[in-house]
């Protein structure tokens, strides 16, 4: 029934009750049972209700009724939130919805708080003909109006209802609550008002006003040209309101009973706008399609010209709410007249456009060789059919209408009582230089149906085909001084790259600041050759090399900065070109933005972005004859930084939830795919903060932040719909505040115990491990790898005590033990190293930083040890409870939780699982020695060869060589003719970006690899002599500076286990210092892999001198 029906219909009152009675009870679809414009229609209080009411209007939003002048509102009784309010109408003739698709009611709803929004409505109705009724609950929102539908069509209890209850509730809010909700408009609907294409043939197809729009009317002609309907004899056309010509102006179409738009590529239309003048005429659209079942708003924007038909169409075929629209969203504006304007605008013929993927063809499986690619699938068909296969570059759609070069073409038969097996093969995988890889691909049946697109997800092995390296322990560091790093004995980092300071133009030419850089370093991609810059690959290589030569697993973070400016002089220049291209095209820069996505929306940049992962996957995996990783070994790729939050750290400008996914599993394929041809074990990881079902910045940001699980759900679904692969999660479970260390003081009722917790921390992780196993997220049946790629834990700041350093220690001994017992939780790695200034307060690291470290200059200048640096560094080793002093942490935690134990704490608690990294052998470790004099007559280096002796450069060494004499006293060898000089030149460190060496206090070494280890149980003693220059200037506070040597011996003992023993010494500058250290007792003597000497300070000053080694060998 006709709302303006119905309404003449209560003006005769007689009639009216005539038809309540009577002919509503034989309802049909389309019919209105009650819109509460005269009284509450029968309805009645029901448990937790304490009123019911006809209102026209309400204290929460929006305020007025959903139709009409009134509405319905009940009242709360005096139960908690989370219990049901209800209200209820009986029916003495029982109602026949046989005849209509759905029920439908709008309902609103009190809002509590601003971080508490989420309502659930339940509707249950009640036949006297079946025993079963029918309920229906929907998630809601407060201070909106909900559409609530409940569809009817298949209950057999639709001929003879009686009974019709309406309940809300509070999903989180557990106190007393005595708020109110409204419904309106109850009516039965059918499925005839859903139909398109609209053709505004005959009326307004149902289209009305939403904001900022004066008048909406169907029309055959317009002012603004080009002054006729784009179809037909009529169009639809708005007048703005009385807003800005850069406001929007909205109209939509409601959908009572969604439309399944599933198998069309495409919704389509056209739009027109008045132009505004001749300078003027640039203007957008946006479209914003709404699904009821469960997917987000897909929201799609086009830049459109006045005066002129703009063809505007949006890509559902990927979205996963194209089963069930029930709104479509049109709203114009102008992008520049920001003053009042009452023009027009037009749309026609809205339609589904295209033959989206339908179950009668399916690509099962696509693998590629070395030099093809192989397809295989199945298909239906009831004659013989012709199948042709397609390409498509990543970031392209399918459009069967189109012109489209085909790959391939076969025939097939039809196969009885079953679909046909089918299948391309030896199909190139290049075309030229061209690697076909990283396509996708369509195979149309007949020109009708068309598979889903599927990428190659089965590949060679990689150029590098070694095993992933097996972590003797889950602790891990975000390092800035790699040789604390390995004092500490970490077994995982992670190390940014910044890919936008990567790239030169050429060979030796202009890098992005406007400096020239050596760029040698060069990859060819598709036949095209690429440059990088030195500087930086060098500074990589260091800290990638040293870290994972110790056997350390490396988590590479590949992120692009977004630049304050382009220096003048690069614009302009080819570098230029390259920063625009890997930026995405889309960002939107606000005072909180730091990181753009990588842009794969075009060629451009995923050629860019193809060569950058390329190099990167390529460099750290390349080996030596010996097998030995030339430039370090990198395993881990995490795409991004907290990806879920892109205002701040993805900016891809304002996308819904469904379009932010999309692009973000595209560009974490093709980061895939890149990974592969280079390694065959690489892995590519999401980035996602503590934000879990809520987000923090949706207010802020509605089109640029999102809940964590609900991205990674539709990345999930995205990527499995085109091909599985083996991605993995970099997690950041943060405490709740930031600023609070003790995570077990995080509010219960943000971080629940279940897999759809508002926050995930170290306080409810288990809960992340637990989502992972699920079936639908797994890979292969196997459950997606974790790591904790970074978190921190607060203490107070230097002055106060308000939040101790104990407090911190404790926090990471309780979030370490946990994650120690987490089977697919792979590593926690701790940010940060050294305290930052420009982190907003917090002081996240294992030490202090410098007085005079500033937010972007002398960063990673470590000052003091907190008390946290001794309990990391010996958490995972044998002597991990006394080392820790476990029971004074624990006390820390039984402050707030009475009688804690770690067993009551961690779930599969196990203290001797905690000795699980045996390496430093304690027993070993004895004073070093100084020997009067030094005879060593095994492996001997004494460097009168002229030669080295196979001791390379490592941790913050600059330069090695092999001279006759130095500078510093006394001038000549310890010993012969040659002595091994190394340098420690500091200015070519990068300090902006934290790359810190902890200046003279940080370990610069050598190190000596054996290829084939070494047994020196004859000859244990290892022997060397050391010389350091003098004036080291002492640490602020200090009298005087301590030079030091620490020797570090790496073997495998009997069973065949990693062991390592070292030891420190101090020595005196300006002089030959002889050393000896008794291997005798260390259980690693008869294989012996590789020896370090690092020379370093007490201070933490900048200097650039030189040390000096000579006569080094093992001696009886």
């Amino acid at each position: 029934m006709k709302k303006d029906v119905f309404f003449v219909c209560k003006l005769l009152h007689s009639l009216c009750i005539l038809l309540l009675l009577g002919i509503l009870n034989t309802a049909s679809a389309d019919t209105l049972l009650h819109d509460f414009e005269t009284d509450t229609e029968g309805w009645v209080a029901a448990s937790n209700t304490t009123a019911v009411n006809k209102v026209s209007s309400s204290l929460n939003g929006p305020g007025s009724p959903y139709n009409g002048a009134s509405m319905l509102e009940f009242t709360r009784g005096a139960a908690l939130g989370t219990d049901w309010s209800v209200i209820s109408r009986s029916y003495t003739t029982p109602v026949d919805m046989s005849t209509a698709q759905n029920l439908q009611l709008a309902l609103n709803s009190y809002g509590i708080n601003s971080s508490n929004t989420s309502f659930t409505v339940q509707v249950t109705l009640t036949s006297n003909n079946v025993a079963n009724a029918k309920v229906s609950t929907q998630a809601i929102n407060a201070n909106a109006w909900n559409l609530v539908s409940v569809d009817v069509s298949n209950w057999s209890g639709n001929t003879s209802v009686t009974n019709i209850e309406v309940a809300v509730k509070s999903d989180t809010f557990t106190t007393a609550w005595g708020g109110k909700h409204q419904i309106d408009w109850v009516s039965l609907e059918g499925a005839s008002s859903t139909s398109l294409p609209h053709d505004f043939e005959t009326d307004t197809n149902g289209w009305q006003a939403e904001s900022n729009v004066s008048a909406v009317n169907k029309v055959s002609t317009s002012v603004n040209g080009p002054g006729t309907p784009y179809h037909g004899s009529s169009m639809l056309e708005f007048g703005r309101g009385p807003g800005l010509g850069t406001d929007w102006s909205e109209i939509s179409r409601d959908f009572t009973t969604p439309i399944d738009m599933s198998t069309a590529l495409n919704l389509e239309f056209s739009v027109n706008s008045y132009g505004i003048n001749p300078s003027n005429t640039g203007f957008t659209v946006q479209v914003t399609l709404t699904s009821n079942n469960g997917a987000s708003p897909i929201t799609v924007t086009e830049a459109i010209s006045g005066d002129s038909w703009d063809l505007v169409s949006v890509d559902i075929s990927n979205w996963s709410g194209n089963t069930s629209v029930t709104k479509i969203a049109i709203a114009v504006k102008s992008d520049t007249f920001a003053t009042a304007w009452t023009g027009k605008h037009q749309i026609d013929w809205v339609v589904l456009d295209g033959t989206a993927p339908t179950s009668d063809i399916s690509i099962d499986s696509v693998s590629a060789t070395d030099t093809e690619i192989n397809f295989s699938g199945e298909v239906t068909v009831t004659s013989s059919s012709t199948l042709v296969l397609y390409e498509l570059a990543p970031y392209e759609s399918f459009d069967i209408n189109a012109s489209n070069t085909a790959l391939d073409t076969i025939t097939v038969l039809p196969t009885a009582g079953s679909s046909t097996s089918y299948s391309f093969n030896n199909v190139a995988r290049f075309e030229g230089t061209r690697d076909r890889v990283y396509s996708k691909f369509a195979v149309v049946v007949d020109n009708q149906h068309v598979s889903t697109p599927e990428y190659v997800t089965t590949f060679p092995a990689g150029e590098n085909d070694d095993a992933l390296p097996i972590a003797k322990s889950k602790k891990g560091l975000q390092v800035q001084t790699v040789g604390d790093a390995q004092d500490l004995g970490i077994s995982h980092a992670a190390i940014n790259v910044p890919l936008e300071r990567m790239w030169a133009s050429a060979a030796n030419t202009l890098g992005g600041d406007g400096v020239t850089y050596m760029s040698n370093y060069a990859h060819t991609t598709d036949g095209e050759t690429f440059y990088f810059r030195e500087d930086e690959i060098d500074g990589l290589d260091q800290q990638i090399k040293n870290l994972s030569d110790n056997d350390i697993t490396i988590s590479l973070i590949m992120i692009f900065y977004i630049y304050d400016r382009v220096p003048a002089s690069v614009q302009g220049h080819v570098w230029q070109t390259m920063y625009n291209s890997l930026k995405h095209p889309d960002v939107v820069e606000s005072g909180d933005t730091i990181l753009s996505a990588f842009n794969t929306t075009n060629q451009s940049g995923v050629k860019y972005f193809k060569a950058s992962m390329e190099f990167i996957a390529k460099r750290y995996s390349t080996t030596d004859s010996n097998g030995n990783y030339t430039n370090g070994r990198a395993v881990n790729f995490i795409i991004s930084n907290e990806v879920n939050t892109p205002a701040v750290w993805n900016n891809m400008g304002n996308k819904s939830l469904a379009e932010a996914a999309a692009q973000y599993a595209r560009t974490m394929r093709i980061a895939n795919t890149a990974v592969k041809k280079m390694q065959t074990n690489g892995q590519v990881f999401i980035s996602l903060d503590h934000f879990w079902a809520v987000t923090d910045m949706a207010g802020t940001y509605p089109n640029q932040a999102y809940a964590g699980k609900a991205f990674l759900d539709e990345m999930n679904s995205v990527i499995k719909q085109s091909g599985d692969f083996d991605w993995a999660i970099a997690y950041h479970p943060y405490p709740e505040n930031l600023f609070e260390p003790r995570f077990w003081r995080d509010n219960p009722n943000t971080t629940q115990a279940h897999i759809n917790a508002n926050i995930i921390t170290f306080n409810n992780i288990e809960q992340l491990s637990l989502y992972a196993k699920l079936p639908d997220l797994q890979y292969q049946g196997s459950d997606r790898k974790i790591i904790l790629s970074e978190q921190g834990f607060n203490d107070a700041d230097y002055s106060s005590v308000t939040v101790s350093e104990a407090d911190q220690a404790a926090a990471y001994a309780y979030a370490y033990y946990k994650i120690r017992f987490i089977d697919n939780i792979d590593s926690i790695i701790l940010h940060r190293h050294i305290d930052h200034p420009g982190e907003g307060g917090l002081l996240l690291g294992l030490w202090t930083y410098r007085a005079d470290s500033g937010t972007y200059t002398n960063l990673g200048i470590p000052d003091n040890k907190k008390t946290m640096y001794d309990v990391f560094k010996n958490i995972d080793t044998v002597n991990t409870e006394a080392l820790t002093d476990a029971e004074s942490l624990l006390s820390v935690i039984q402050a707030d939780i009475p009688g804690a134990t770690w067993s009551s704490l961690v779930q599969d608690f196990d203290a001797n699982a905690l000795q699980n990294s045996p390496e430093r052998d304690i027993s070993a470790i004895t004073t070093m020695s100084a020997p009067i004099t030094l005879n060593p007559t095994s492996y001997m280096s004494n460097f009168d060869s002229g030669t080295n002796s196979d001791w390379v450069i490592s941790e913050y060494s600059d330069d090695i060589n092999v001279m006759t004499s130095m500078a510093s006293l006394p001038q000549n060898p310890q010993a012969g003719s040659h002595l091994l000089e190394l340098s420690m030149d500091h200015s070519g460190l990068d300090l902006d970006y934290g790359a810190g060496h902890g200046f003279s206090l940080g370990k610069h070494g050598i190190t000596r690899t054996f290829t084939s280890a070494i047994d020196v149980s004859t000859a244990p003693k290892f022997q060397f002599a050391i010389n350091s220059y003098g004036g080291v200037p002492a640490k602020t506070g200090n009298g005087s500076t301590n030079y030091q040597v620490t020797v570090r011996v790496f073997g495998e003992d009997s069973q065949g286990e990693d062991v390592m023993t070292e030891d420190t010494s101090s020595i005196s500058p300006d002089k030959w210092n002889l050393r000896q250290m008794d291997l005798n007792a260390f259980s690693g003597k008869a294989n012996i892999n590789k020896i370090k000497i690092w020379f370093h300070t007490d201070s933490n000053q900048d200097w650039s001198g030189k040390f000096q080694v000579d006569t080094i060998g093992f001696a009886q």
